[in-house]
């Protein structure tokens, strides 16, 4: 859920503007931590959340690659990481349930596995014929004019460094709470949206740098 709204949002957009919208998973992981852990902060800590939603929004409004399917996939992975966020910090808080040895990268790789094994039968009904002519006529496999190595390559590439990163922010979550750590991990997407309209040379108006500016300092 977490990282297929991110990718289906990328792929309809422009990373940065997805990355803008994810700014928004602190909003998500405090409204969360409210309903369902009755957690509650201090009223000044909510308004600046405030802030990051009137950012997305003013990024949203002028913003040249804006297409909803991005949009809501993006407010989907927010949701996603929210609640990923939210359970796993209960159960690093209840090592007497889950065991004195279950820590938070043992944690992940959990999460990780269980996901890979339920979402098998999705690919495999969804992209299962397709899977199976790129990899048999990986000869003359091609994607937007990379080689079958070249893709293959950054594939593998792309999950190691994804599993890395999350593996790293789950040992950050269990010394801090689940709202500190959202907040924590929109540090991030200030690197990944500079970097990504630099790479891609990605048009944004002023409207849109001045609301991205917001959304990340909120």
């Amino acid at each position: 859920m977490v990282h297929f709204g991110a990718v289906v949002s990328m792929s309809s957009t422009t990373v940065s503007f997805t990355h803008v919208v994810k700014a928004c998973e602190p909003v998500f992981t405090a409204l969360l931590s409210i309903l369902l852990l009755k957690q509650y902060m201090k009223i000044n800590k909510y308004l600046t959340l405030l802030i990051i939603v009137a950012g997305v929004i003013c990024a949203s409004v002028k913003e040249i690659h804006f297409t909803w399917l991005s949009f809501w996939c993006a407010t989907i992975s927010n949701l996603g990481s929210s609640m990923r966020s939210i359970f796993a910090k209960k159960m690093m808080t209840q090592k007497s349930l889950i065991g004195e040895n279950l820590n938070a990268s043992n944690i992940y790789a959990m999460i990780t596995i269980c996901s890979a094994l339920m979402s098998l039968p999705l690919v495999i009904v969804f992209e299962g014929k397709a899977s199976y002519n790129f990899i048999t006529n990986y000869q003359n496999a091609t994607l937007n004019n990379h080689t079958y190595r070249e893709i293959i390559t950054k594939i593998f590439l792309s999950g190691i460094w994804y599993y890395l990163n999350n593996e790293v922010a789950f040992m950050c979550l269990e010394k801090v709470n689940q709202v500190t750590h959202a907040v924590a991990n929109s540090i991030k997407r200030v690197v990944i949206i500079v970097s990504s309209i630099i790479i891609f040379q990605t048009q944004i108006t002023l409207l849109g740098a001045l609301g991205s500016a917001v959304a990340i300092v909120g």
